[in-house]
């Protein structure tokens, strides 16, 4: 059954949005085109967006309004991306961090979808203009996970992970997978990405969200650079839990033997676990006397794994399988 305009906020911003077409949070009917959906059988959107209406509320609006509008260039008839790449490029220098972040998992998400004629255009247009970060999103998203492996995609790939770490090593794709370069499959690329990140670790040490992002680049290639730069992260953010949770998700890629090691890594990943939901439940209920606790944005969100979500089944789960690993009783809080 279908809920009232009253019961989705969203609705109000996204009926001014649409020209014609239907609302995908209550689906209303827009304009002429009862009976239409918001996109077709071959995936394209049917809603003709007002454009402009969209660009004043990212300029103009309430978070809440933004992000209902980011929303609106993500999902399901969402604008082409000739459309919406300009939109969330607006957002990528937002006040707000979190809708920032929101921009770069649209930008990413319309990545997996575009089609080589698109990929193309996005590509001279960089031709032209080089300092675009949300086009280098979208075509790193493109070309990430081995399905376009010809010589000609991988330098494009390498030239937008390059340039990514150099000029934004602080947004949240330098640290995604797209970004990262394995050491054993392409040697020579991931020295030049390396010398990038150690040059930006040295120049921007007091910044968590550049030394974590650089952990995560080197969490598979280096586990001792990469923990030292977590901790690092975690002294400048005592009470931010990505650098816990990140931690723990390191130690337990090194839990996996049999030996007395593994065991000892799989009690280390426990301890960061348990830190990371208390920290998380502090900042939650506001029980600690700091910035982080009292609402400031933190520099990295927790984005992956159990850090994803706040299901608290989810993460009893995770911390019970780890606790299994540890060789920990059932009774321990430690």
């Amino acid at each position: 059954m279908l809920e009232s305009m009253a019961e989705h906020p969203a609705c109000e911003i996204t009926h001014r949005q649409i020209r014609v077409g239907t609302c995908s949070w209550c689906q209303t009917a827009i304009g002429d085109s009862a009976g239409m959906g918001p996109i077709g059988d071959e995936g394209v959107s049917l809603t003709e967006w007002d454009l402009d209406a969209m660009r004043q509320t990212l300029r103009e609006g309430d978070c809440d309004a933004r992000s209902y509008t980011l929303n609106n260039l993500e999902f399901d008839g969402a604008p082409a991306i000739g459309e919406s790449l300009p939109l969330l490029a607006l957002v990528l220098d937002d006040p707000d961090s979190q809708l920032r972040l929101m921009a770069e998992f649209a930008l990413s998400h319309h990545g997996r979808s575009v089609t080589s004629d698109e990929a193309e255009a996005l590509e001279r247009r960089l031709a032209e203009r080089p300092d675009q970060l949300a086009a280098r999103i979208v075509l790193l998203s493109y070309y990430f996970g081995g399905r376009r492996l010809s010589p000609g995609f991988k330098r494009a790939r390498q030239e937008h992970q390059l340039w990514v770490i150099e000029n934004a090593p602080d947004s949240h794709t330098a640290g995604a997978p797209e970004a990262r370069v394995m050491a054993r499959d392409e040697p020579a690329e991931y020295a030049l990405a390396k010398q990038l990140w150690l040059q930006q670790v040295e120049r921007r040490p007091g910044e968590a969200a550049v030394l974590g992002n650089a952990a995560s680049f080197f969490q598979l290639n280096d586990k001792e650079l990469c923990e030292e730069l977590l901790r690092r992260a975690q002294r400048l953010e005592p009470n931010n839990p990505a650098w816990s949770e990140q931690l723990a998700r390191l130690y337990t890629l090194q839990s996996r033997g049999d030996d007395e090691q593994s065991a000892e890594n799989a009690r280390r990943a426990y301890t960061e676990l348990r830190a990371a939901e208390l920290k998380r439940d502090a900042s939650l209920t506001g029980s600690e006397d700091s910035a982080e606790s009292k609402g400031r944005r933190l520099s990295t969100p927790l984005l992956s794994g159990p850090t994803r979500s706040r299901n608290w089944r989810e993460r009893r789960t995770v911390l019970a399988s780890t606790k299994r690993r540890a060789g920990l009783p059932k009774n321990c809080s430690r």
